[in-house]
């Protein structure tokens, strides 16, 4: 098996989108409404793809998983609730992580993880952070078992990272140097 990580490209957005719709099946099938509201679209991963924070890992020349990587302040992480970040110190954000059901069990989304981690360090931050919805047992356990510790609860204050304000996500965070 072959991976590449790599930016996203405008045409990859076709690939992006079929593992978007995959991912929302799931969650839904999984009774999940994260993702339900018809976010994220294409509009929001062309803007990923144009502001170069869109990410994929191709399998033998296929793209199999995406995911976002922001640097800077998350208004949404401004106040935690149930707990407390473990530093201030300036972090990346990952966001919109997906992987195609095809690519499951190969070890491509940790792989895609570790690049960005990879980019976070090189940016110089030592942190990183994420959320996701309460009742995605498989994304809070995938964080865990790559060293991110469950930091408490925040609320969504705008729909641009991922739900409707005041939506609540479980805070993820993780020290990378």
């Amino acid at each position: 098996m072959d991976f590449e990580a790599r930016l996203a490209a405008p045409e990859d957005l076709d690939s992006i989108m079929a593992i978007v719709a995959e991912a929302q099946k799931y969650l839904r099938d999984q009774g999940v409404d994260q993702w339900q509201n018809g976010y994220p679209n294409n509009a929001r991963i062309e803007d990923d793809i144009r502001r170069s924070v869109g990410h994929v890992l191709t399998l033998d020349g296929r793209v199999v998983c995406y995911g976002v990587l922001t640097f800077g302040d998350e208004l949404s992480y401004q106040e935690i609730f149930d707990g407390a970040w473990a530093s201030e110190a300036p972090y990346g954000t990952l966001h919109r992580l997906a992987t195609h059901p095809d690519a499951r069990g190969t070890g491509a989304t940790g792989k895609l993880l570790a690049h960005l981690e990879g980019l976070c360090r090189q940016a110089g931050n030592g942190w990183m952070r994420s959320d996701t919805h309460r009742g995605n047992a498989p994304m809070r356990g995938f964080l865990e078992k790559n060293g991110y510790h469950n930091r408490g609860v925040i609320f969504i204050r705008e729909f641009a990272v991922g739900g409707a304000a005041g939506d609540e996500r479980i805070a993820y965070e993780k020290q990378l140097i």
